[in-house]
């Protein structure tokens, strides 16, 4: 008798053992599976969506039509968005639309971004300029819930990003640098357009906007301008900087030291931002040829270190 039920302690023992085994390995499926269903992919970095507003903004033609991502008014598409919806049937937005060529894309506000996200390359014998509906793991949302999907929302504009979205009640954006962005919109040149964010700037039209955010789809890379100037004090002695790259349009925390020293010493760089655009570009060119050096408009060692030494009042 005591042998059998040393035997069937044993075994309860071993089952025991066997079912913890089974319930970790249940649960650690679960917790992947989990992960991976509210995984995000990211589709460009914020620097690309930045360029590639500007870029439809300043180089392609574009009309406001509601629910359009990127489509060529095609003569079908004409009749299909005219019909779509109650804002593109009214009088002056059909005529509009119909007297559109196929050389002109459709985008309202959202959509110009969500049609980035899924592809629009304008390619006008697509039906969507490229672009394919609720790709690339970016869902089909209102600009409402878009933003509410993005991180780090705020009100506080001093800290707004390149790439970033900007928002207002039933309206979004992009923030491309400089104090601008660019939108879709009925308004002003009724189209996908760039604007000024929350301030007057000439030869633009002015947008106060409410908040923004970082996409989840977008990369922001490893120094926001947050935290650009959160570490300011930490590394302007040089001695924590890392390697610079002089690539357009990459934020860069020498860049940004560089800007705010360019602009105390009386060089114009514009906004402060960690890009080395072709603004601050020229005025590293300025700054090296009032002190006689090689007018390269690269931050180079040299020139970096002459403006760490550099009095500012």
């Amino acid at each position: 008798m005591p042998q059998q039920k040393e035997k069937y302690q044993q075994k309860n023992a071993c089952g025991l053992h066997e079912n913890v085994q089974l319930f970790l390995l249940l649960r650690l499926w679960l917790k992947n599976k989990l992960e991976r269903s509210n995984f995000v992919s990211t589709v460009m970095t914020a620097p690309e969506l930045a360029e590639k507003c500007k870029k439809l903004a300043l180089e392609y033609k574009t009309l406001y039509i509601l629910g359009c991502f990127g489509a060529p008014m095609t003569a079908k598409n004409r009749k299909r968005y005219t019909q779509n919806r109650s804002f593109n049937a009214q009088t002056d937005r059909a005529a509009k639309i119909n007297a559109a060529g196929e050389d002109t894309f459709g985008f309202d506000c959202v959509c110009m971004i969500k049609g980035l996200l899924w592809g629009w390359r304008g390619d006008s014998s697509k039906t969507y300029g490229g672009a394919s509906y609720a790709s690339r793991g970016v869902p089909d949302l209102g600009s409402d819930a878009l933003f509410r999907k993005c991180k780090d929302k705020t009100g506080d504009f001093s800290c707004v990003e390149i790439g970033e979205a900007v928002w207002r009640s039933g309206h979004i954006g992009i923030y491309i640098g400089h104090g601008l962005v660019v939108e879709s919109t009925p308004n002003w040149a009724d189209g996908v357009q760039i604007t000024a964010c929350n301030t007057k700037i000439p030869g633009y039209p002015t947008r106060n906007w409410e908040k923004h955010g970082k996409l989840p789809y977008v990369s922001y890379g490893d120094y926001s301008l947050a935290r650009l100037r959160q570490e300011t004090d930490l590394v302007a002695d040089g001695k924590r900087l890392p390697t610079v790259s002089m690539e357009e349009n990459r934020v860069h925390i020498l860049v940004y030291l560089a800007q705010r020293r360019l602009h105390a010493l009386g060089f114009d760089t514009g906004e402060a931002d960690g890009v080395f655009g072709p603004v601050t570009r020229a005025a590293v060119e300025a700054y090296q040829q009032s002190r006689g050096m090689p007018e390269t408009g690269a931050l180079d060692q040299q020139t970096w270190q002459d403006l760490r030494e550099e009095k500012v009042l």
